[in-house]
């Protein structure tokens, strides 16, 4: 039943995309960050989804009349960066069929970036892509949440199979990237009824990612938690508020999760912390020896690899999503990892810089710094997380990247004075002087 559901959504919403592009870069954001076709069975979940959106939304943008470069944003020059250094490094993997279908993958999540940052041209366009991010991972925090209180916290949390937020560690930081979002949506919203569903979405979605039992999403939370108290204005609330949150936290969570999260100070003794700091150091064996371009995607994978540069080491994920880039494709995207992380820092840092005594632009200042907490939330958790190449942290930047030549757009031609051709003003010499 459901499979039939989503293709009937399917079949109706992808028509429209051939008349208005920026219809498929909301169909595309839902598919690449919810995945509905993860949630049912049958003919419905194999169906190439991502192609046949890719392909009608870029043939239908090549015909219209929207603009055909890409905005000149450092956002896009990294994207493009990306996309040069993981083909390069691919070509030259050090196993290259392992390293072709993450490829092929992110190749596409780069591509369908750079088209959705060339669309984003207008606010109802930016509020739009914001509000799909958010309920398509808000499902997962109203689900997960009711799971956690039904279940007393007893159980972890998972994504959909077969995705990038499958791990209850992965959803977790996904949530905490999205709750800003959602007090951004709440904080901007007239109606009442909806107003009060996010909040309904935020709380349970926060429960969803503390009872994940990832200790990379409590302190994503806190470095969050941290930006968020910092910036508010009522700061004697906000408190009360993180007080009551934690203690409802300390009171209601199973010993488990407690014995969890204390392996956070005690490192050293936990096999899956000290597992990760040997792939680390296995992985940089790597990158001395291949520099530029690295070890190809997947390279920590394999374990033949691993025993030529680390034996003794175990085969696995590099769980840190920045030395992820760093291992599989070299110094170069590395730097174009970092600069991607700056430039959306400081493209918000502008914003609200110059909105600061805009009452009118407050939509765009406060979009700024929920996406700056976002971002801060995906660089903490990351670090202990392999989501380098996570479509949601990308949206975040093409949102941000979006909005900044936005606002500059229209403060620029506010700012801006015709010039006055005197000539032109004057009265004929004739009428002057009655020739």
């Amino acid at each position: 039943m459901r499979s039939l559901a989503l293709l009937t959504l399917f079949m109706i919403y992808l028509p429209p995309v051939i008349l208005q592009p920026f219809c498929g870069i909301l169909l595309w954001t839902w598919f690449s960050i919810m995945n509905p076709h993860r949630l049912v069975w049958g003919m419905g979940s194999s169906l190439p989804y991502a192609m046949l959106i890719a392909l009608t939304t870029i043939g239908a943008w090549l015909v219209s009349n929207e603009s055909k470069s890409p905005p000149r944003s450092m956002i896009t020059i990294c994207l493009i960066g990306l996309m040069v250094t993981a083909s390069i490094s691919t070509f030259t993997a050090l196993s290259p069929v392992a390293a072709f279908d993450k490829w092929d993958s992110v190749m596409k999540t780069l591509i369908m970036s750079v088209l959705t940052l060339t669309l984003l041209t207008n606010k109802i366009r930016i509020y739009a892509f914001i509000w799909v991010l958010v309920l398509s991972l808000g499902y997962f925090g109203v689900k997960g949440g009711a799971f956690v209180i039904v279940t007393a916290g007893a159980y972890l949390v998972f994504g959909p199979e077969n995705t990038m937020i499958t791990d209850n560690n992965h959803l977790a930081v996904a949530l905490i990237m999205a709750i800003p979002l959602m007090y951004y949506l709440y904080l901007h919203s007239k109606l009442l009824w909806v107003r009060v569903g996010l909040i309904g979405m935020l709380v349970l979605s926060l429960a969803a990612a503390v009872m994940s039992y990832s200790r990379g999403g409590l302190l994503a939370m806190l470095v969050m938690g941290v930006i968020i108290w910092w910036r508010s204005p009522k700061k004697l609330g906000l408190t009360v508020l993180i007080v009551v949150l934690t203690s409802s936290v300390l009171i209601y969570a199973p010993e488990k999760w407690f014995n969890r999260m204390n392996t956070i100070s005690t490192y050293e003794e936990d096999t899956s912390a000290m597992g990760r700091i040997d792939i680390w150091k296995a992985g940089l064996n790597i990158v001395k020896e291949r520099p530029f371009f690295g070890g190809g995607f997947r390279a920590t994978y394999r374990q033949d690899i691993i025993d030529r540069y680390a034996p003794g080491t175990e085969s696995r994920a590099i769980h840190n999503s920045h030395l992820e880039v760093l291992i599989e494709n070299g110094v170069f995207a590395f730097i174009f990892h970092l600069i991607l992380i700056g430039a959306t820092w400081s493209y918000g840092s502008r914003i609200r810089r110059m909105t600061l005594r805009r009452p009118d632009m407050a939509w765009a200042r406060d979009l700024a710094s929920m996406l700056q907490t976002s971002l801060a939330g995906y660089v903490a958790g990351g670090a202990f997380l392999s989501l380098g190449y996570y479509d949601g942290w990308y949206d975040l930047t093409i949102a941000m990247g979006a909005l900044h030549i936005l606002v500059v757009r229209q403060l620029t031609q506010e700012t801006t004075v015709p010039s006055v051709d005197m000539n032109a003003m004057a009265p004929p010499q004739a009428a002057v002087y009655g020739r």
